[in-house]
């Protein structure tokens, strides 16, 4: 068993380190005023880019894809338009548009609404035949364009709530044969999260890099997620043999959670298997899979020392955790996330109350804490 663990730790450093040193130069380049200029990139060496800076950014505006690709280079940059709606704010990407503010406006835009991300990219000279795009999920759903042609959505977009449909999938797309400035277009709605807009760079490769990199990143997930159920089952089967080893099931269950939590979401992997899964279900599961990990923990370390842990208190989170769990199933996605900071507040402090009791034994010199710990 020890040579096991031993050569899982071998295996999951090998893939990060296999991450962090794919093609590593020393200063990216970022999107200015809307372009973002590639011409001196080299994917075959360098690797992929995010396409991450200053991007255009048309407030309540679905904009043709062909107006934008039409414009020339100069109409890129013309903010002396008497018409508001079509002067483009130029807005960070990733980042969410909640804090925005409109020209001549003091008032930031929120959450709700529908708005155009526009990047225009010059490549490097030639013919590029093997390029592929990274898309990330955005909040709430897209629609993408390159040089006028659709090659992506999520969800449905609309200019009202009625009109979309939400959904989170990241996935890879194949840019095709492209050649001197392309341009990016994505139209993006939100009536349904707290926070509009997307919070991950899309990223621009050759098809090799792209795939190698999200295989790597799933590599690794999946590694976490195997070693963690490894534990749980482990734990699961001393219960099993000894049913009065309560300590052993909570710590099964715990590893179950933490599991749950990885899968649903980190890159929501779980749309691999259910693609078309409700957003709603999804955010709930995602919440609850945090909620539950939690008290499981803390009722390992409460069985473990029972001495050690105030029960009053133990069990007041417990009722808290539950009632957080009830808010999450009945409640409005968008009006639970509003107080998902509470849970997190008061669960950082019950986390630092835990040490306590770590201490204490440490001090006592009683087994299990150091490797608990």
């Amino acid at each position: 068993m020890r040579n096991f663990y031993r050569a899982l730790l071998c295996v999951s450093s090998t893939l990060i380190l296999a991450c962090g040193a794919h093609n590593t130069v020393g200063q990216k380049p970022r999107a200015t005023r809307g372009v973002l200029d590639l011409h001196d990139w080299d994917f075959d060496k360098n690797g992929p880019v995010d396409l991450s800076g200053e991007w255009q950014f048309y407030w309540q505006q679905f904009m043709p894809p062909e107006q934008l690709r039409a414009n020339s280079a100069s109409d890129l940059y013309k903010t002396n338009s008497t018409d508001q709606t079509t002067v483009p704010l130029y807005v960070p990407v990733p980042g969410g548009w909640n804090d925005y503010s409109l020209p001549g406006s003091n008032q930031t835009i929120g959450a709700d609404g529908f708005a155009t991300y526009h990047l225009r990219i010059i490549l490097p000279p030639g013919e590029h035949h093997h390029l592929n795009l990274f898309m990330p999920y955005m909040r709430t759903a897209y629609t993408a364009y390159l040089n006028g042609r659709e090659i992506a959505r999520n969800g449905t977009i609309g200019r009202t709530k009625p009109e979309m449909h939400p959904q989170y999938t990241n996935r890879i797309v194949t840019a095709g044969s492209l050649s001197g400035t392309v341009d990016l277009v994505i139209h993006c709605s939100n009536f349904y999260h707290r926070q509009g807009g997307f919070y991950e760079s899309i990223r621009l490769g050759t098809d090799r890099d792209v795939y190698l990199n999200r295989l790597l990143s799933a590599l690794i997930d999946f590694a976490l997620i195997g070693s963690i159920l490894l534990m749980g089952l482990y734990h699961f089967s001393l219960f099993a043999l000894r049913h009065t080893d309560r300590a052993a099931l909570m710590f099964g269950l715990f590893c179950l959670t933490v599991c749950g939590y990885i899968f649903i979401v980190e890159d929501y992997w779980i749309t691999l298997i259910f693609p078309d899964i409700d957003w709603n279900l999804l955010k709930k599961l995602e919440y609850m899979a945090s909620i539950l990990a939690a008290p499981a923990f803390a009722a390992f370390v409460q069985v473990l020392y029972p001495r050690e842990v105030v029960r009053s208190v133990a069990i007041a989170y417990y009722v808290f955790c539950g009632v957080f769990a009830l808010f999450n199933l009945f409640a409005p996605v968008r009006t639970f996330s509003a107080y998902i900071f509470i849970f997190q507040v008061v669960t950082l402090i019950g986390a630092l109350a835990l040490f306590y009791p770590f201490i204490l034994v440490i001090r006592r010199k009683l087994s299990g804490a150091i490797p608990a710990l």
